[in-house]
């Protein structure tokens, strides 16, 4: 991994849902990575168009993974917290990021990544960091990971590289 005097890593969208959903599989390391750049000082950011992502995606998972059990009683109370949660997951992201503006120029460099990465959503988020001047993007994506490999690392590998 390349070294800097200030490392900056903008999260991909993945990585936050991860967060907001504590989703077992990946909570461990992403948790890791985030007390890591607390301590380290590394600025963390994520792309404003993530956050709409995630806004929308977690009520939504969080629904398919507790509701089983539809009762009126628990989809009353899940009409009134999950959005509530939302807010409050968007809030808390935007206490511990930089939230990096999407626009023209995002979208044109991004369209210009297309014969690396043939994914408008990704390259979005890649060309975000680039004009932020990310140092890595964090992501479990593994293709784009592929596409960009001296980009793109996943929280254990930026962890590692912070130890």
């Amino acid at each position: 991994m390349r070294q800097s005097k200030q490392v900056s890593i903008l999260c991909d969208t993945n990585i936050l849902i991860y967060y907001m959903l504590c989703t077992p599989r990946f909570i461990k390391d992403v948790m890791k990575l985030f007390e890591r750049c607390v301590e380290r000082e590394v600025k963390l950011s994520c792309a404003s168009l993530s956050l709409k992502d995630v806004f929308y995606i977690t009520p939504e998972r969080f629904k398919e993974r507790f509701m089983n059990d539809e009762s009126m009683v628990v989809a009353t109370t899940a009409k009134l917290i999950l959005p509530e949660v939302a807010w409050s997951g968007i809030s808390k992201l935007k206490e511990l990021m930089t939230i990096v503006p999407i626009g023209a120029e995002e979208c044109d460099l991004a369209q210009s990544l297309r014969h690396a990465h043939n994914d408008f959503e990704d390259d979005l988020i890649i060309a975000a960091a680039q004009q932020s001047g990310a140092t890595y993007v964090v992501t479990y994506d593994k293709k784009l990971a592929k596409h960009f490999p001296e980009y793109c690392k996943t929280p254990a590998e930026i962890v590692a590289a912070l130890a």
